[in-house]
């Protein structure tokens, strides 16, 4: 078919409006400002910029499974994943692989008075009977406890007894060897500019700042009259690089951490500190800021207006994951502790064992979208496409190419997935 200028209209008669419609009224312009306008190609082709038609975004579809998961009042389904994700179990412990934003114990809301009213969400302390029982033993007892909302290991003891002497032999891990039994992975927006490589002895307390409702980690340098006295907690740390992306406006990075504490908000504020926040981490990743280039922190200048909440995003990283700015305040905290080290006394004859958690399918499609690196692709297609090929190759001259479709397929075959998943 022959190009048709700008200005023409194949279908005549239209309630298109013009760019340069300055002729008409103020009040014409009005009447037709509820109508729907169309602009024209080269080609002659009407469409319509009003009508928006819904594209399937698989992380968010992911995360909307694993809210709706850890938000349910009904405790079958937790139940039942806490079992399909059980990471090792024998006389003595238990481990489990928790989901992001599932709840260790029930917080009712402060503005209603009758909490009876309102459904309870599942969380552990209720369910740690009936799982006991589906395990036949007794009782569980919590030993290394998680955040509610990190994932990763979660390790529970079948006896009191127990659980006293794993508590004891991690706080001694901490105390006298400094040995780093913890290991993390998070995804950071940006790369972080001090990771230690080698083991460092880090000095924090909890202040309190306006705006924000609980105490934050806020690192310091004591005086030796102060470490004596107790009056600083401490934790050592390490820390590596796994994969980067130093593209300008979206620079990302997939960083695994290992500290002795078991304060969740050490690695948060560090990271934060080092101008790499973790991707959803609402409370740290105001702490440092990037001003016309040159890096600022701002932890004792916090802006007039409060802290911005939720977690602001460059446009780089928005386009890279696929979502909008509205989509920031759903998303989980992408801190996984991937592996947990249980190191028993010289004197005992019991051998040391490491417990692994393997990444969630959220972290695993954020990182891929994020670095796109040959590793996250592999690991994408081991978990979701099963043996399917996946090809990323960026487009030419504007233009959509095989990878792109290759990958909206794979896309496709993640949904049917997740669908069928737990049914």
């Amino acid at each position: 078919m022959a190009s048709l200028g700008r200005k023409t209209c194949r279908l005549f008669g239209c309630c298109h409006i013009k760019k340069r419609e300055t002729k008409f009224s103020q009040d014409l312009i009005w009447s037709l400002s509820s109508r729907k306008r169309y602009f024209h190609e080269t080609t002659g082709e009407v469409k319509d910029k009003s009508r928006t038609q819904r594209q399937d975004n698989v992380l968010l579809d992911l995360i909307k499974y694993n809210n709706d998961l850890v938000s349910s009042s009904d405790p079958f389904y937790m139940m039942n994943h806490l079992l399909k994700n059980k990471l090792f179990e024998n006389e003595h412990i238990v481990a489990f692989n928790k989901p992001a934003g599932f709840p260790m114990t029930y917080n009712p809301p402060k503005n209603i008075r009758n909490c009876d009213l309102v459904d309870r969400v599942v969380n552990l302390d209720g369910l740690l009977p009936e799982l006991a029982e589906r395990l036949l033993c007794t009782k569980l007892y919590v030993a290394l406890p998680i955040d509610r909302m990190c994932s990763g290991v979660l390790i529970l003891t079948k006896s009191e007894d127990y659980k006293e002497f794993l508590q004891k032999r991690f706080n001694s891990l901490k105390t006298t060897n400094q040995y780093l039994y913890q290991h993390w992975d998070a995804l950071c927006v940006g790369v972080p500019d001090k990771l230690p490589a080698e083991k460092v002895k880090l000095y924090y307390n909890k202040e309190k700042f306006r705006d924000i409702y609980l105490p934050q980690t806020v690192f310091c340098t004591p005086s030796m009259n102060t470490r004596k006295r107790g009056n600083v907690m401490y934790t050592s740390l390490s820390g590596e690089i796994i994969t980067k992306n130093e593209e300008r406006g979206a620079r990302s990075s997939h960083v695994r951490v290992s500290v002795t504490s078991a304060s969740n908000h050490v690695i948060p504020a560090f990271l934060s500190e080092s101008f790499a926040p973790i991707l959803g981490d609402q409370e740290y990743f105001w702490r440092a800021v990037s001003v016309m280039g040159v890096k600022m922190s701002i932890l004792k200048q916090i802006p007039s207006s409060g802290i911005p909440r939720p977690q602001e995003l460059s446009k780089g990283i928005l386009h890279n994951l696929g979502i909008k700015q509205g989509h920031v305040k759903n998303l989980p905290v992408f801190l996984h502790r991937s592996a947990v080290n249980i190191v028993f006394p010289k004197n005992d004859q019991q051998e040391n064992f490491q417990i692994k958690a393997p990444l969630p399918d959220t972290f695993l499609l954020a990182k891929y979208k994020l670095l796109k690196d040959n590793q996250s692709e592999a690991e994408c297609m081991e978990r979701f496409a099963g043996g399917h090929r996946l090809k990323y190759n960026p487009s030419e001259e504007g233009g959509t190419t095989d990878g792109e479709l290759g990958f909206k397929e794979w896309e496709k075959n993640i949904i049917t997935d997740t669908s069928t998943k737990d049914s």
